[in-house]
């Protein structure tokens, strides 16, 4: 069964010419929300995991900014990093945080680890000269860092976590190149060890609101059990209630936050009659299954299903030109 799926706000493969500065965000905060906002951090050919290029940091100025993000349940950070240098046993390479000191994914005494107070989630060594896939999630409350796939010790943290720096600040910057970098509120895309990317992340994007909104992940269905015995009802007693659209037609699927494995979630879902855009019914997801159900509608109509976040993290998703099954 495919699904309508929820995701967040930063996604940039830093591609572009080399020398450039044009940081292209294709996340649902709109293209361009990433800018340089100290020394002169710049995309680079010189070295990259995919795509020819990606962004360089000088370890003593340059540091990336974007607007304020607060991680306050589920969350993925997660981008490919090479060293050129490693920081000194004392000091602190920032890769993802808010400002000096505060918590976040940093390099400390050659590992990867989320700062929290003292280092936590800490992974195996990394070395210079070397791309590592790192992935920090936070599940249930429970944080874990992945490096190359491999799960870091775990750490308990329900608290709120503000990030909008990457590369480092006063003090902390790291040596090296960051690549494919996507940032994803609400969503934990890991939950166990996997295997890394092979091809860059996708920013072909599907919702309209930003061309390129690759963060926002949509699919949709029309194919799926019928709904339960208990919420069928005769046909005559339907097509009194809705004269209009009202048939032996079904339309359903899920709605899902994307993750390893995919997580359902709770949402209002609306079936609009696409031709005039007319709202035809509206129901939640099961907050179990993630399955929504809009059982005997005319089959000779084009639908469009819209998902709405009630809890404001995320922004609509949408799933159109959806034919109706026939109901047997």
């Amino acid at each position: 069964m495919d699904s309508l799926y929820y995701a967040t706000p930063i996604s940039t493969n830093f591609n572009g010419a080399n020398g450039s500065q044009a940081f292209q965000n294709y996340g649902t905060s709109g293209p361009k929300s990433i800018v340089a906002a100290g020394g002169s951090p710049a995309l680079s050919t010189a070295q990259s995991k995919f795509g020819g290029s990606s962004c360089k940091f000088n370890g003593t100025t340059d540091f990336l900014t974007f607007p304020q993000i607060n991680l306050n349940s589920d969350f993925t950070i997660e981008l490919w990093m090479y060293l050129t240098a490693l920081p000194s046993s004392s000091a602190y390479a920032s890769l993802v945080k808010s400002g000096v000191g505060a918590p976040g994914l940093v390099v400390h005494n050659g590992v990867v680890a989320w700062l929290d107070g003292s280092d936590r989630c800490v992974t195996a060594a990394v070395s210079v000269n070397t791309w590592y896939h790192i992935a920090c999630c936070r599940l249930n409350g429970v944080i874990n860092v992945y490096l190359n796939g491999v799960a870091s010790t775990s750490y308990s943290a329900a608290t709120t976590y503000p990030i909008y720096t990457v590369g480092g600040n006063t003090g902390e910057y790291m040596a090296g190149y960051i690549d494919d970098l996507r940032i994803t509120n609400g969503v934990a895309r890991y939950s166990a060890n996997f295997t890394p990317p092979t091809t860059a992340m996708d920013t072909s994007g599907s919702l309209g609101i930003n061309p390129k909104a690759v963060m926002s992940v949509l699919k949709a269905s029309t194919s799926s059990p019928l709904p339960a015995t208990s919420m069928r009802k005769p046909l005559s007693v339907l097509f009194a209630k809705d004269w209009n659209f009202g048939g032996k037609g079904i339309v359903s699927g899920t709605v899902k936050t994307k993750g390893t494995p995919d997580y359902p979630v709770s949402r209002k879902v609306r079936l609009f009659h696409e031709t005039t855009g007319l709202l035809v019914k509206e129901t939640w997801s099961d907050p179990v299954t993630g399955a929504y159900s809009f059982p005997y509608v005319r089959t000779d109509y084009i639908y469009t299903v819209v998902s709405y976040d009630h809890t404001g993290v995320n922004r609509a998703v949408i799933a159109n030109g959806l034919k109706p099954d026939v109901m047997p």
